[in-house]
């Protein structure tokens, strides 16, 4: 097994774990939302905090599981053309639009996203409404999310590189 590949491993098994630990994000916010189901119809009490609070927990879950959904290659792609190209052509497209749609771009976000957060902190944001949730926890996961994305999207151009290479020493 080449550095590289022992690299890719490395990158795949923390995206792995990230992915095994958010996943369970999904109990709380069932729990939550059958709550609020339950004491709005049933009882007649809706609570506001309750969109916020599961709003807020569906977007931590969909942040940081966004990159362990790319190396098990479930995000959504347009296929059209992509599906038609031999694994090396394929390869080919990804180390060139790898970078261009998604490292560069997740660099960015990760640092507007430290941004954001950093000012989201520095002012205590909360919510409008009368609950007053605390909103700087969430944009924290903001740069974090993007910066796991940035750890896949490397993952997967390194991927790519390995299969070239294996394809020429065929």
């Amino acid at each position: 097994m080449s550095a590289l590949e022992k690299t890719i491993r490395i990158l795949d098994s923390m995206l792995e774990w990230v992915g095994r630990v958010v996943q369970w994000l999904v109990v709380p916010l069932t729990l939550l939302l059958v709550y609020e189901v339950v004491t709005r119809r049933i009882f007649n009490t809706p609570h506001i905090w309750t969109v916020t609070v599961a709003t807020q927990i569906y977007a931590l879950h969909f942040l940081l599981y966004s990159s362990t959904a790319l190396i098990r290659g479930a995000h959504v792609r347009v296929d059209i053309l992509y599906q038609k190209l031999s694994p090396r052509k394929r390869a080919v497209v990804d180390l060139i639009t790898y970078p261009v749609m998604l490292l560069i771009p997740s660099l960015v976000l990760v640092k507007e996203g430290y941004k954001y957060a950093a000012m989201a902190w520095a002012r205590k944001q909360v919510t409008q409404s009368l609950d007053r949730i605390p909103l700087y926890p969430i944009k924290t996961v903001i740069p974090i999310a993007f910066a796991l994305l940035f750890i896949a999207g490397l993952s997967e151009f390194l991927k790519r590189i390995v299969e070239l290479q294996k394809g020429d020493a065929r």
